[in-house]
């Protein structure tokens, strides 16, 4: 190879970076609606890059500046709905629309939904609409993709809320929807007789329903600064696919299990809800998953720019999302602090120890100036109970997973799963409540 051309390669690996965040940026100005093109563009370019051994992390500024462009161009470019209605439509009687989101119970027993409307109607008159409105009514449970008509409506006083006291189901628009809310709701069943009377924890943990949590339990997780356990987030994904990764693989080779985890892993995005948090989570697992495929060395901290671009590229509005902001935070503190941490740690406390110190300081590093603008405090006791809450955690959902899998008769004859498992709640309400009694830092 003649100089000029060791030159030119060498110019094309350090320019080809530039190049690939230009062809991904430009279409996100220009075509802030089509976003097929760019998500192909980055798709491609991601799998580029994990098979392009010899990028290391000197690239590391490049892939910054292509998240940090993505998501400015984004949020410039996106327009939320205006918040209120006309004031034509302050004697609105009734809602028709589809739910974009399962409905979630308040502490008061009603259900909050969230509905993209559809018509409008004003004593017999009906008015075609197209916005996203919230709705409070004591009406049961509503599932994402399900049609509804919401009677008895008052506006509140914000014009983008409502009160209702009647819903009627109208069911779901596609059978991908109708098959969701069936799925979930044999899921919930099947966990609630695994788990017994104490169910509703474990509904929290494995598909991320919070209906039935106890509200004093949920303010302790919050005042313990352990709330991210109840968030669905890559430790609940991880766990589940650890989980079918054993149990696939006992069947298969590693390569099919993988893509079978893969496989499951979006099905059960799907199942959940598309949280922001859980969004991140399988974005990046993909993404590991098939760079150890290929024989890549992945950078998670590239991935994680990959994640938080392709993330609001689908969903442009999570860039105004509290639970999106402290999503990406937490695991850039980690994989930016946790290792120099661990390692001034280790010189005065076993290795175990400083590992698991040094994950929940630098997750808190990063998250506590946006808790603190959002919420006035931050809960320092998250530094230790998150270290001891996981593997309990963890030890609950693996051994619910395991039983989710037998038959059901096997619950209806003997205790002794409720009584496990009310075992492991206990242990886990006693950390929290323990953690809880440390006060706050902050005006809270």
């Amino acid at each position: 190879m003649t100089v000029r051309q060791k030159v030119f390669k060498y110019k094309f690996q350090h320019a080809f970076p530039l190049v690939v965040v230009l062809v991904d940026i430009i279409p996100l100005y220009f075509f802030p609606k089509t976003v097929v093109l760019t998500v192909v563009a980055l798709l491609a370019a991601a799998l580029f890059w994990l098979n392009h051994k010899k990028l290391r992390i000197h690239h590391l500024p490049v892939f910054l500046l292509w998240g940090v462009l993505a998501s400015c161009i984004i949020a410039l470019r996106y327009t939320p709905e205006t918040p209120s209605l006309p004031q034509s439509l302050s004697r609105v009687t009734a809602l028709e629309g589809v739910l974009v989101s399962d409905a979630r119970r308040t502490s008061r027993g009603s259900y909050i939904y969230e509905l993209k409307l559809e018509k409008v109607y004003m004593q017999n008159i009906s008015q075609t609409m197209s916005r996203t409105v919230t709705v409070f009514a004591s009406a049961g449970k509503g599932f994402w993709g399900e049609a509804v008509r919401f009677e008895k409506v008052r506006p509140g006083k914000d014009g983008a809320s409502f009160s209702a006291k009647k819903m009627l189901h109208l069911g779901s628009r596609n059978k991908f929807f109708a098959i969701r809310k069936a799925a979930v709701q044999a899921f919930t069943e099947k966990i609630q007789l695994v788990y017994g009377e104490k169910s509703f924890l474990a509904e929290a943990l494995l598909i991320g329903s919070r209906d039935n949590l106890d509200p004093h339990l949920k303010g302790q997780f919050r005042r313990a600064g352990v709330s991210h356990v109840l968030a669905l987030s890559g430790m609940h994904l991880g766990i589940i696919a650890l989980f079918v990764f054993f149990m696939v693989r006992r069947f298969a080779g590693p390569r099919l299990s993988i893509l079978s985890v893969n496989a499951v892993n979006i099905l059960y995005l799907l199942m959940a809800g598309i949280s922001p948090s859980l969004l991140r989570a399988v974005i990046m697992f993909v993404f590991v998953s098939l760079g150890r495929l290929i024989g890549a060395r992945v950078s998670l901290m590239r991935v994680l720019v990959f994640a938080f671009s392709l993330s609001l590229m689908i969903f442009p509005g999570y860039f105004f999302s509290l639970s999106f902001q402290l999503s990406f935070l937490a695991l850039a503190g980690l994989l930016m602090f946790t290792t120099p941490i661990a390692d001034s740690l280790e010189r005065v406390m076993p290795g175990f120890l400083a590992t698991g110190i040094a994950c929940s300081l630098a997750a808190v590093i990063m998250t506590a100036p946006v808790s603190f603008y959002y919420f006035g405090v931050v809960y320092p006791a998250g530094i230790i109970t998150s270290m001891a809450i996981s593997p309990v955690v963890t030890i609950y959902m693996c051994l619910g997973l395991g039983c989710l899998v037998l038959p059901a008769s096997l619950f209806s004859w003997t205790p002794l799963f409720h009584q496990i498992f009310s075992c492991f709640y206990a242990i886990i309400s006693w950390i929290v409540g323990l953690a809880a009694i440390v006060p706050g830092i902050g005006r809270g």
